[in-house]
């Protein structure tokens, strides 16, 4: 009787060693799941992303004031410009339009002092419209197709001959660099030919 009990004490026990489940550490998984890829990259997103990014680079670079005020100015309108004139052309963040605006808006107390008094008012005029065309990215095909006048001939008027004069500007300074650069160059070799004959 005694032996008949410990050996069914010890079936007991053993079967219930054997229905303690595993620990999590000795438990072996098998990654089954495959290797997570971020989605691709839309190219037209892409492209629009970076043409936001170049433009808000070239204000940027005007907003604070720098050398070549003008050229960077006029490359900033000259890529808006590009971009309106697109058919079927991919909206833009809301977040990217109030960036681009703002942006147009801190450039103007950076050009103004570039030009006479009788077209500053031209330029504000040219970076309004400019603002408008931004405004006019950001609304979707359907709403563009009710806001027509955002891109109307007037606006596109403005922001060329803003564009046009910030180019002209531009080549402005060029020049006077070249001339500066040809004078620096005739002084120094009349120097060198005055020292040689002494």
């Amino acid at each position: 009787m005694a032996r008949f009990v410990g050996t069914s004490m010890q079936k007991l026990l053993t079967s219930t060693l054997n229905a303690i489940p595993p620990k999590a550490e000795d438990t072996c998984f098998e990654d089954t799941d495959p290797p997570f890829s971020p989605p691709e990259p839309n190219p037209e997103e892409s492209e629009r992303d970076h043409c936001v990014d170049r433009i808000d680079d070239e204000l940027t670079v005007v907003c604070r004031d720098d050398d070549d005020v003008c050229y960077h100015g006029s490359h900033a309108i000259a890529l808006l410009s590009q971009q309106i004139g697109q058919r079927d052309l991919l909206p833009i963040s809301r977040r990217q339009a109030a960036r681009l605006r703002a942006r147009l808006q801190l450039a103007r107390d950076a050009l103004l002092p570039f030009f006479a008094d009788g077209d500053q008012r031209h330029v504000t005029a040219g970076l309004i419209s400019a603002e408008k065309f931004v405004t006019w990215w950001a609304l979707s095909k359907d709403q563009r197709r009710v806001q027509p006048s955002y891109v109307s001939r007037e606006h596109r008027l403005r922001v060329r001959w803003l564009q046009n004069a910030l180019h002209n500007l531009s080549i402005i300074d060029e020049l006077d660099e070249s001339a500066g650069t040809r004078r620096d160059r005739l002084v120094a070799t009349i120097k060198i030919n005055s020292g040689a004959g002494k």
